[in-house]
């Protein structure tokens, strides 16, 4: 590669931050209402034992448990890649926290599919998702984002990931670059997959090929 470039998968390290605060605020806030609304209905004053009770308790435990996944996830899927300019790849979170690191010697797959978003039962959009599997069968999650000029920033050529409901303005913009389209499935399932390969120049060239007999025609 000629120079590094970094891609960014949606917000940076301050919205990350930002949301691992608010989240565990929030997880906190969640159990201690739940330890005081256990701590009532075990309370001698309280004249009956109200089940209802109990199930605002436990809604506020499972609230608590979601609200600590969630910023689990700014630690651990990657939000950023880092691509150097002789082909390392470093996968940082959201966070910024490094997940992984990959030599341009070393083999890696991309897996990458298409998500509705829904709003009850319309769809409006679509998130790209994705996985990075190293030949050591490690996989490092992809945070959910609408970069799908993904494999044209990461350089493995002028491919824009075409998906089923792609926006006027993201038309316009494959229009504009003149990419080839290359279509991402809807679920994991039929996701579109990159054999391993390595990022240096042989491994790109296959990559390329694989994609190429894939693409069709430019916008």
């Amino acid at each position: 590669m000629s120079g590094g470039t970094t891609l960014l998968l949606g917000a940076g390290s301050r919205a990350g931050w930002t949301a691992v605060i608010l989240l565990a605020l929030a997880a906190l806030c969640l159990l201690a209402l739940a330890a005081v609304t256990a701590g009532f209905n075990l309370s001698r004053r309280s004249p009956a034992k109200l089940p209802a009770l109990w199930l605002a308790c436990a809604a506020c435990l499972g609230a608590a448990g979601y609200c600590a996944y969630e910023a689990s996830l700014r630690f651990t899927r990657v939000g950023r890649i880092d691509v150097d300019a002789a082909g390392a790849w470093t996968l940082r979170a959201q966070t910024g926290r490094i997940v992984g690191r990959l030599a341009p010697g070393t083999g890696r797959a991309l897996v990458l599919w298409a998500e509705a978003r829904t709003y009850k039962t319309s769809p409006y959009g679509d998130d790209l998702h994705g996985l990075v599997r190293g030949r050591d069968g490690r996989e490092h999650r992809l945070r959910p984002s609408v970069a799908f000029d993904l494999l044209a920033r990461l350089g493995y050529g002028n491919f824009w990931l075409d998906h089923r409901h792609m926006g006027d303005a993201e038309e316009a913009r494959a229009r504009a670059a003149r990419a080839r389209l290359v279509y991402a499935g809807p679920t994991r399932g039929k996701a579109l997959a990159l054999p391993l390969h390595s990022f240096d120049a042989r491994g790109l060239a296959a990559a390329r090929a694989f994609l190429a007999a894939r693409a069709r025609a430019p916008l």
